[in-house]
């Protein structure tokens, strides 16, 4: 069981966290940007700006630069330059890499697209990519879309973990 944070720092903390699963599909682009510039507006109008926030998502981005109105947060994925984040470690696209139903095994698009940004008093300590094991026992083996026999995954999608850590002015950190 984790502890409680205020009973870590004595103190009540506040700590917003929003889940959000973006819309998919490449044309739906100038959607997932609404939908990013909404969730960054809620976000910024529900507490200000030095109040420890996490957006937690599926951002379906097409690109790294899709992201962009949402550069006032920080990405918790070790730093690395922009132009490589969006390949760089795939969330997405190589468990299950073909496409259900496509025409002559359409291989899906890889890329990191799974997320955890970051804004105010928090920074990111930890970060660690789950479920790239396929499930043991239980029958966890099943037909792929061409009727081949397959292991079965948590998820579609990696996991992203992280350790954060709130600012507390009476700490330091």
């Amino acid at each position: 069981a984790f502890p409680d944070l205020s009973t870590l720092l004595k103190r009540s903390v506040q700590l917003r966290v929003v889940s959000s699963h973006f819309s998919s599909l490449p044309h739906n682009a100038s959607l997932r940007t609404t939908q990013y510039q909404l969730a960054l507006s809620h976000l910024s109008h529900l507490s200000p700006t030095s109040v420890p926030s996490l957006l937690l998502a599926d951002f379906n981005n097409s690109s790294h630069a899709e992201l962009s109105p949402l550069a006032s947060l920080s990405d918790c994925f070790p730093s690395l330059p922009s132009s490589d984040l969006f390949r760089t470690s795939p969330t997405f696209g190589e468990l299950y890499p073909l496409i259900p139903g496509a025409a002559r095994n359409k291989p899906r698009k890889v890329r990191r697209i799974d997320r955890v940004l970051i804004g105010g008093e928090v920074r990111c300590v930890g970060y660690e990519e789950v479920g790239r094991e396929h499930v043991r026992g239980g029958g966890a083996r099943v037909l792929d879309w061409t009727g081949k026999d397959g292991w079965a995954w948590p998820s579609d999608h990696v996991g992203v973990l992280v350790q954060v850590e709130v600012r507390d002015e009476m700490l330091g950190y």
